[in-house]
């Protein structure tokens, strides 16, 4: 936001788009939180790139950024393919984010991280993506006051003081070779926007693999599925300790969750849900297909939650090979393994 009538606009904003025409759009006092400036618009203005010459023999290396402000300039930029160099990459510093450390994403992008790359705060996706989002190869880190790693949607409070949700749509959201830590809410979130239909919260593939995911606090549920169509889910080699309330929660909300498919294979769970009254799957949603198999699960033995306490756990679900241990103690000293397969 601007007070003057003219503004020039910073080099590190415009430093990674390439040469060409970009409309600018001139908005009239909008709401803080409008991120997509659904508010009144006072005018409109082009920006014109032009193309810098070019060394003999130079070649582009792609989109590589160093810092949090190079980050998210190349965002800004619609840059959909952008790698993360070696250091820190601290979101919560960057004043046009604020202390929540929390980026929009609302366009297709794929985050690569150097061995090294670390990014502190979170990622929100929101609005009408026509193509994928992924987050590889990085270590995101809550600080233990970041809420989450990954939110689907976006709301704010209008000038009426009135909650507006953002619809939000993607082909695919998929988080791959992290290793997650230190959240103060949770791993994966779609709140329950309580003014949109169920197709306006639309994601046909999230995938979640091989990552490692560890002391994540109970402010909220690990995987959170409130409102929204996610058609198949993949849970998949993943190691998670030490975390979560619920681990799985995917809410039937009168109808207002759909989810076709869910995948939870090949995963080690240590400690996780260990909250009195929770249940590592607390899955409420008729799923079509769904499949926990392979999977180890190792609990302490004063562990305080429940395994279970899905009231449509039955509807098309299958259990299969996958292995319990409870560890031992002076009080319970001989270890309890088992496994077995159970299909309802």
């Amino acid at each position: 936001p601007v007070e003057e009538t003219t503004y020039t606009i910073p080099a590190q904003t415009v430093s990674f788009l390439d040469p060409g025409n970009y409309p600018v759009l001139v908005v009239a006092n909008p709401d803080e939180d409008d991120i997509f400036y659904s508010a009144s618009g006072a005018g409109k203005a082009v920006l014109t790139i032009s193309k810098p010459a070019q060394e003999e023999g130079g070649e582009d290396a792609g989109t590589v950024v160093k810092t949090a402000d190079e980050l998210l300039a190349a965002l800004t930029a619609g840059k959909d393919a952008i790698t993360l160099a070696a250091g820190t990459y601290d979101l919560t510093e960057v004043e046009s984010v604020g202390t929540s450390g929390v980026v929009i994403l609302s366009a297709p992008v794929t985050l690569t991280g150097e061995q090294g790359a670390i990014v502190k705060g979170g990622f929100k996706i929101a609005g009408e993506i026509a193509g994928e989002v992924t987050i590889q190869n990085l270590e995101l880190d809550g600080k233990t006051t970041v809420g989450l790693p990954v939110e689907i949607g976006h709301s704010y409070k209008d000038s009426n003081d009135q909650t507006v949700y953002t619809p939000t749509s993607a082909e695919k959201v998929t988080i791959k070779d992290c290793y997650i830590h230190d959240y103060a809410k949770g791993l994966f979130y779609a709140q329950k926007a309580e003014t949109l239909t169920v197709d306006q919260i639309h994601v046909e593939y999230v995938n979640i693999l091989n990552n490692k995911i560890e002391n994540i606090k109970t402010g909220q549920d690990g995987f959170d599925i409130r409102r929204g169509t996610f058609c198949n889910i993949n849970f998949v080699g993943n190691s998670v300790a030490n975390s979560f309330r619920e681990t799985f929660r995917i809410d039937l909300d009168g109808g207002n969750v759909i989810c076709q498919k869910l995948n939870i294979r090949r995963n080690t769970f240590y400690n996780v849900t260990n909250v009195s009254g929770k249940a590592l799957l607390y899955v409420r949603a008729k799923i079509e297909d769904w499949k926990v198999a392979d999977n180890l699960f190792i609990f302490p033995a004063d562990h305080a939650g429940k395994f279970s306490r899905s009231t449509t756990a039955g509807y098309g679900a299958e259990f299969k090979n996958n292995f319990f241990y409870v560890e031992e103690t002076a009080e319970a000293p001989n270890a309890n393994i088992w496994s077995g397969d159970v299909s309802a």
